[in-house]
C-alpha cells in the first residue's frame, strides 16, 4: 500500500521534472506548411514529402500561425497521452514501470516537446502506437500509416530496422509478420508520395554538396552528434549489456545507434533524422530489455538520467537549448 501511494506521487513528479529539463520550444515551420496546406495535395516550395500535418491542415483550414501551433500542440499532448495510457496502465510491464521512465526522459520526449510546430511528431506519435500494439495488426497499421504521414523515408528506415530487430531477436511470429507487413505498408506510401509529390511540382534539393555539407556538420559537431542520439538514454548502451547476449547486444547497437548515426551524419537536419529513426526500435528494445531481460533501473541511471542535458543538434555545433524558443510563437 504504501509502495502504490509512493509510486502516485513519483509518477507525476517524475514527468513534470522530465518536462522542464527537456523544455518547451515552439519552431514553427508554418512559413512553409501554411502556405504548402492551402494548396494540399500540391506542392509549393515545400521539400519534404511528410504529408500527415498538411492533410489535417488542409482539411480543417488551418492557415493561421496559432491555429498551425493549436494543431501541434494538440498532437504532441495526444503523443503524451498514449505514453501514459500505454505504458501506466499495461499489464505487461510489470512493477516500476520502467519503460515510461526510460522513454519520458528519452530524446523522444526531447524533440517532440522543443520541436513543436514541426511534422516529427507524427512520426513519434506513430511510433509510439505501432510499437504499442505491435501484436495487433490494425492498431500496428494505423501507427506505420502515421509514421509514414510524418516523414514516408524516415518510417521506411524506421520499419527496416525493425524487420532486422524481427530476424534476430523476435520470437513471436505474429509480431515478425506485422513488422513485414509494415515494412511492404511503408514502401507503398513512398511509392505514393514520391511520384504524388514530383507530379505535383516538387523540388528535389538532393545532391553531392548536400551530402558534403550534411557530413562536415556531423562531424563538426561530434561527439555532440553521437550523444544526441540516445542523450539521457547514453547508459543503456553499457547498462544493457549484461543482460543481452552477443546477437541481441550487437542487434542493439547496429539498430539503435550505427544505422540512425549513419543517416544524421548524411542529412542536413541534424539530430532529428537519427531521433525519429530510432524511436519505434528504441521503443522496441527498452520493451524487450524490460519485459523479457527484466532490466531493472539502478540509482545511478536515475542520477544519469535527470542530469544528462537535453541535445538536439543543428548544423555545425548548433545546439538547441531547453526554452529558447519558448515565446518565439
Amino acid at each position: 500500500m504504501h509502495n502504490d501511494k509512493v509510486k502516485k506521487v513519483a509518477i507525476p513528479f517524475v514527468i513534470v521534472l522530465a518536462v522542464l529539463k527537456a523544455g518547451i520550444n515552439f519552431r514553427g515551420y508554418d512559413f512553409y506548411g501554411i502556405p504548402a496546406a492551402k494548396i494540399f495535395p500540391h506542392f509549393y516550395q515545400f521539400y519534404s514529402t511528410s504529408f500527415g500535418d498538411l492533410a489535417l491542415a488542409h482539411i480543417f483550414h488551418i492557415y493561421q500561425r496559432w491555429s498551425w501551433m493549436t494543431l501541434h500542440i494538440f498532437l504532441t499532448l495526444t503523443y503524451f497521452i498514449i505514453l501514459c495510457r500505454s505504458y501506466l496502465r499495461s499489464k505487461v510491464v510489470v512493477g516500476d514501470k520502467t519503460v515510461f521512465f526510460l522513454l519520458i526522459f528519452s530524446q523522444i520526449t526531447t524533440l517532440s516537446l522543443q520541436e513543436i510546430g514541426f511534422y516529427d511528431i507524427l512520426m513519434l506519435l506513430g511510433s509510439l502506437i505501432a510499437i504499442a500494439n505491435v501484436s495487433k495488426i490494425f492498431k500496428f497499421s494505423f501507427g506505420v500509416i502515421l509514421m509514414s504521414s510524418g516523414n514516408p523515408e524516415q518510417s521506411f528506415m524506421a520499419l527496416t530496422l525493425l524487420s532486422i530487430i524481427s530476424l534476430f531477436i523476435v520470437k513471436s511470429k505474429l509480431i515478425r509478420r506485422n513488422i513485414f507487413i509494415g515494412v511492404f505498408l511503408t514502401i507503398s506510401i513512398l511509392f505514393v508520395t514520391t511520384f504524388w509529390s514530383q507530379g505535383a511540382g516538387r523540388e528535389s534539393y538532393l545532391g553531392s554538396e548536400i551530402l558534403r555539407t550534411a557530413t562536415k556538420n556531423f562531424i563538426l559537431s561530434f561527439p555532440y552528434s553521437i550523444l544526441a542520439i540516445l542523450g539521457p538514454l547514453s547508459f543503456i548502451i553499457f547498462a544493457s549489456k549484461k543482460y543481452l547476449d552477443k546477437k541481441e547486444y550487437l542487434t542493439f547497437l547496429f539498430s539503435v545507434i550505427f544505422i540512425p548515426a549513419l543517416l544524421s551524419a548524411i542529412a542536413l537536419d541534424g539530430s532529428r533524422v537519427a531521433i525519429c529513426v530510432s524511436a519505434a526500435p528504441l521503443i522496441y528494445f527498452l520493451k524487450f530489455l524490460v519485459d523479457e531481460k527484466n532490466f531493472k533501473l539502478d540509482p545511478k541511471d536515475w542520477v544519469f538520467m535527470v542530469l544528462f542535458p537535453p541535445i538536439l543538434v543543428w548544423g555545425p555545433g548548433v545546439l538547441s537549448i531547453s526554452w529558447q524558443r519558448l515565446f518565439s510563437i
